[in-house]
């Protein structure tokens, strides 16, 4: 009986760390509340294999330093990055594993408060 409940509860840690969220720290600003407001643009979408947020604003520079600085953290997870500065704007796209999908994250941002963030991925990589 008690190598029943061992191998049992094995298995059930095992299949929790296989499967397991992916705590993205850009995800959390889709919490706030300050995204909701004037001059902001909040999109989610969900569907058959799909999952995509975004965020975005014209002229908000406290927000844009928040997300970059969550961008950032995110950056140490990621297997794949691209980062590039072109017309006063620069662009970063990650590419982080989780449940064996691959979550993509895109930041977009120019000195002037201008900010747009996705996150897109299929629904898996985010349970």
């Amino acid at each position: 009986m008690k190598r029943s409940v061992l191998f049992l509860t094995l298995v059930i840690v095992a299949l929790c760390a296989f499967a397991t969220p992916p705590n993205l720290s850009c995800e959390t600003i889709f919490g706030r509340k300050d995204i909701r407001k004037e001059g902001h643009k909040v999109v989610s979408v969900t569907g058959p294999g799909n999952y995509y947020r975004s965020v975005s604003s014209d002229n908000d520079p406290q927000l844009r330093d928040d997300i970059i600085k969550l961008v950032e953290k995110d950056k140490k997870r990621a297997f794949n990055v691209y980062e590039t500065y072109e017309n006063g704007k620069e662009k970063v796209i990650l590419n982080i594993k989780n449940n064996e999908q691959v979550i993509n994250v895109g930041l977009t941002w120019n000195e002037e408060g201008y900010i747009n963030l996705f996150i897109q991925g299929p629904p898996e990589a985010f349970e």
